[in-house]
């Protein structure tokens, strides 16, 4: 089965602003302006979405995070034990000219401020590791930015009060938003439409029926 053939970003950001009237004009904007800036907009949600979802996947992360999280621990315990090797060895700038001439070693400014950003580096992989960070894998982080995407869109651009129900203006704009990232049209984005809107509000999402 041939996958759908993607629309050109312009022909979804036309549809986008179609949805966005009445729009807030005035100040130099026009429908042309607004089109371009909602193709921006699109070209970076596309560009940007599915790096960052895959980015803050926590499975993801925890696979990242756990071998530094070893390795950092392995620095940290030998770091006393090189101590002498620390202050001159590695991280003096004159170390050629200590090796000819016998010059005493600097203060172990740098040794020092090594030793307490491994510590620091520890404690937070390892807060980061238990607390869990990140979204579950089967959270759709695409739709997510997608959502956001409208979201903002909305905000600078249309007059339209927000609100997530169907056929919405914001249900549709996060639809072709998505669409715009992944290629497939007409995607419902409830659940992150709900989830954004419950977000910028401080509120809590409606639970799922």
């Amino acid at each position: 089965m041939r996958a759908p053939t993607r629309r050109p970003l312009e022909e979804i950001a036309e549809e986008i602003v179609d949805n966005l009237r009445p729009l807030k004009t005035g100040r130099g904007k026009t429908r042309d302006t607004i089109t371009a800036e909602v193709v921006h907009d699109l070209r970076i949600l596309a560009s940007t979405a599915p790096r960052l979802a895959k980015a803050i996947n926590r499975a993801a992360m925890r696979r990242a995070l756990a071998p530094l999280a070893e390795g950092l621990e392995l620095v940290d315990k030998a770091l006393p034990a090189a101590r002498r090797v620390q202050e001159s060895g590695l991280f003096d700038p004159r170390l050629p000219l200590i090796m000819v001439y016998g010059q005493p070693n600097p203060p172990p400014d740098r040794a020092e401020f090594f030793a307490k950003e491994i510590k620091r580096l520890r404690k937070r992989t390892t807060l980061l590791l238990e607390h869990k960070v990140g979204r579950h894998h089967s959270y759709d982080l695409v739709k997510d930015h997608a959502a956001v995407c409208a979201y903002r869109l909305m905000e600078k651009l249309s007059k339209h009060r927000i609100a997530s129900s169907k056929d919405s203006p914001f249900r549709t704009i996060a639809s072709r938003a998505y669409e715009a990232v992944t290629g497939i049209p007409d995607a419902d984005l409830k659940r992150a439409c709900d989830a954004v809107l419950a977000r910028m509000r401080g509120t809590t999402p409606p639970k799922k029926s």
